[in-house]
């Protein structure tokens, strides 16, 4: 009868061969308390890259992933790993997955390296009077067993943690513990101390003083 009716639509044609790579920032000195980073690398014959899947702990969770729908070169992935003391490095493997289409998709595995981060504390610490002696601070420490070293900062404390009212001033002041272990990973605590002000004595007697009359004092 002459009726005619039709529609379009567009449709994108990958390359089929994708190529699955990326780059673990930075290739050392990772630590467990700080997240873990890769970047995107992969690329394909043609087209583009419509797919990616991170698996980041492939032994132990071979079914958990995060997938990315709009992936891009260079994009950049975090991750944050069990934050842990012991043992002093601990390897993860990831697998990273590209896809140019709903079935042509191509791996590429590689290990990490994470290091053991170490763990502070810093005790709550008494107040000071601002002309007491200096006081070695001995509220903060390293949990974790790591070897290393920590120094202090903030007003009126020594690297070494000797606190000096007199040059922090009266007031509330907030110190920081930080400790570097020997493998460059770092952790800080922070607490406050109060320094009081120097106390003026005075005092007054009240009249009349008679020799055989009791003197007030205020």
């Amino acid at each position: 009868a002459g009726c005619v009716d039709s529609t379009a639509k567009n449709f994108t044609v990958n390359g089929s061969i994708p190529v699955a790579d990326f780059a673990i920032l930075p290739t050392n000195g990772l630590c467990s308390n700080r997240p873990a980073q890769i970047q995107n690398k992969s690329t394909v014959d043609f087209g583009s890259i419509t797919r990616v899947e991170i698996y980041w702990d492939l032994d132990n969770n071979p079914t958990v992933f995060d997938v990315d729908e709009e992936p891009a070169f260079n994009k950049i992935y975090s991750h944050q790993y069990p934050n842990f003391q012991s043992p002093l490095t601990r390897n993860f493997r990831i697998r990273f997955r590209a896809f140019s289409g709903g079935t042509c998709v191509d791996d590429e595995i590689k290990t990490i390296t994470i290091n053991a981060s170490p763990l502070t504390q810093f005790l709550p610490m008494p107040a000071i009077c601002l002309d007491a002696v200096p006081r070695q601070i001995t509220e903060a420490s390293e949990l974790g067993g790591l070897a290393g070293t920590g120094v202090f900062s903030g007003p009126g404390v020594s690297a070494t943690g000797l606190f000096n009212p007199a040059v922090a001033g009266v007031g509330t002041h907030t110190l920081r513990y930080t400790f570097t272990a020997n493998n460059g990973c770092t952790m800080f605590s922070e607490q406050t101390i109060e320094v009081w002000p120097r106390p003026v004595a005075d005092f007054v007697s009240l009249l009349p003083s008679c020799e055989k009359n009791a003197v007030g004092f205020t």
